[in-house]
């Protein structure tokens, strides 16, 4: 893509910033809508040039966003192709995935273990070698806890690489109101469901935020001459995902165009929740202003201020 410099906020006629632009992209996660908020445009020529480059970086993150759903799709496929999945064989599935999209903070193994089987699974897990294991839940300081008594857990099994996740084995996704509320949907449609925003605790020095991904998965159950076969939901296939991951590896292989990026999550419960990351552009050398939104929608423009 080559660089347009009126598409740079310090070669407009006036010096001043343009309207800003939402990107919706709707319909790839079922928790609602994602958009950008991209900044500046004046006349039409500009609105034109900064239509096509804002529809160019909407198309690649889409795509991006399917791989990724993808990726948890041949994960369960690679479940139900198995009688059972060892913790081996998931390392060496997932090794090659992980190298190929550095985004990807994490791809978990997740089983539904209910209350009277929980002393049972965890007395197994402690026998494979992690000898400090419990199914634990974060307190209100977000220190981690033995998880209280409840019908059923969701705990974090597999969790690769293991090494930079080691500290979440054992982890009730269940016992956090959104990861439950994602992996409900997902048990009721059998469809692939995303939280909101996650905070990522990679890179302390600064935010990032992140989305994950819950696919159930089910055991076939045999059944006797003459009657139907039974699928019993046996666990979770997750995927945790960079937003900011995603969206420098899409906007470090682009030319500069001018263009500031800020990516929201409309569904957020919470206003103070719904930011997920901003890009400056890399020509831009003023700061930045306060921006009027309007809605990309279906490919169609639709004002939503002034």
């Amino acid at each position: 893509m080559n660089k347009d410099s009126k598409l740079n906020p310090d070669k407009t006629s006036n010096g001043k910033f343009l309207v800003a632009l939402v990107v919706l992209i709707a319909g790839l996660l079922t928790t609602g809508v994602l958009f950008f908020l991209v900044h500046d445009y004046e006349d039409n020529k500009i609105e034109g040039e900064f239509r096509r480059l804002s529809s160019d970086r909407f198309e690649i993150f889409t795509t991006k966003l399917t791989d990724i759903l993808q990726t948890s799709q041949d994960t369960r496929a690679f479940f139900n192709a198995s009688i059972k999945v060892e913790r081996q064989e998931f390392r060496l599935f997932t090794e090659g995935i992980l190298k190929r999209d550095l985004s990807i903070v994490s791809m978990d193994w997740l089983p539904i273990v209910t209350n009277d089987k929980r002393a049972e699974f965890e007395e197994f897990v402690r026998n494979e070698g992690f000898s400090n294991f419990y199914i634990k839940e974060l307190d209100d300081k977000m220190d981690f806890v033995v998880a209280g008594k409840r019908d059923w857990y969701v705990p974090i099994y597999y969790a690769e690489p293991i090494a930079e996740n080691a500290q979440i084995i054992g982890y009730d996704v269940a016992s956090e109101p959104m990861r439950k509320e994602a992996l409900e949907r997902a048990m009721r449609s059998g469809l692939d469901s995303a939280t909101g925003r996650i905070r990522l605790n990679r890179f302390k020095s600064k935010e990032e935020f992140g989305c994950r991904i819950f696919l159930p998965v089910y055991r076939h159950i045999p059944a006797d001459a003459g009657k139907e076969d039974k699928y019993e939901l046996s666990g979770f296939v997750s995927t945790l995902f960079s937003i900011n991951g995603i969206c420098n590896q899409i906007l470090n292989s682009l030319l500069p165009s001018g263009i500031d990026i800020y990516l929201f999550d409309q569904s957020a419960s919470k206003k103070e929740e719904d930011f997920l990351y901003r890009h400056v552009s890399r020509l831009r050398k003023t700061p930045l202003p306060e921006a009027t939104e309007t809605v990309l929608q279906n490919n169609r423009l639709r004002w939503q201020a002034e």
